[in-house]
């Protein structure tokens, strides 16, 4: 568009504005912007505040918070150490924060790695996992959630696979060998079985987090926050009962679901 159209444009849409000045003007329209597409936006992740704005304190570190790879869409996290709340409820104030690395499926990773419990997510034909349903389970007499507020529905954005299920089991069980006080716990390993499980874990959690995944679209279930919504025939349960009454573990390892070639 060269300038003489565009001064032509700009005369054309000033016409359109009423002589008479604000006097004329029979509403009220509330603007908001601009926004600049290097400045980060906030949600909280739970579902007590998925709906509530989140505001960075003046006083943290990232106040403003700068996304230095806007072309990037895939989901980042902040981590922080205060949270607030303002009088009406409709807004977060986060200080103390740390911007996570930019790891594609880092926010999925770490809710899978030290969730209590999880719910897998699959797609319509079963093909591929899409996500999971993250938090204290459901209660099996009434088939409601454990403590809804802090349920977390984690939509991925990059694709996992059985394997990387089975890693997170494989980290989860170091973990519970590292921090329980169980048989199999710390005390009764000696300084060179420590320091092996914990190098071992060391390597597996870098492995995880630095394996590249193909990017998918995000598919969002039809009854998010919804529990027990796995068929039990392609759902694979790992043996931990005896662990689990004796006191020994932390974390419960995740089940399996069984997807369609």
């Amino acid at each position: 568009m060269s300038m003489k159209q565009e001064k032509s444009l700009i005369n054309k849409l000033l016409e359109t504005v009423p002589k008479d000045g604000p006097s004329s003007c029979t509403s009220t329209v509330l603007l908001h912007g601009p926004f600049s597409p290097f400045r980060i936006q906030l949600s909280s992740m739970i579902s007590a505040s998925l709906y509530k704005s989140v505001r960075l304190g003046k006083d943290s570190l990232n106040a403003t918070g700068i996304n230095e790879c806007p072309e990037d869409t895939h989901q980042r996290m902040v981590v922080a150490g205060a949270v607030s709340i303002n009088f009406p409820g409709s807004l977060l104030l986060v200080n103390e924060t740390t911007m996570m690395p930019s790891i594609h499926g880092l926010p999925a990773l770490i809710c899978m790695l030290f969730t209590p419990l999880m719910e897998l997510r699959t797609n319509m034909e079963g093909t591929l996992f899409t996500g999971a349903l993250c938090g204290l389970g459901w209660n099996q007499k009434n088939n409601e959630p454990v403590y809804p507020d802090h349920d977390i529905e984690v939509v991925f954005d990059v694709q996992f696979d059985v394997s990387d299920i089975a890693e997170i089991n494989h980290l989860r069980c170091a973990i519970n060998k590292l921090v329980c006080d169980g048989p199999n716990g710390l005390l009764h390993m000696g300084p060179q079985r420590i320091s092996h499980l914990q190098e071992m874990t060391c390597t597996a959690l870098i492995n995880l987090f630095s394996k590249p995944r193909k990017s998918v679209i995000p598919y969002y279930y039809e009854k998010q926050h919804k529990w027990n919504e796995v068929d039990q025939s392609i759902k694979m349960e790992l043996p931990q009962k005896d662990a689990v009454l004796k006191g020994g573990i932390v974390y419960q390892l995740h089940p399996l679901i069984l997807l369609n070639s």
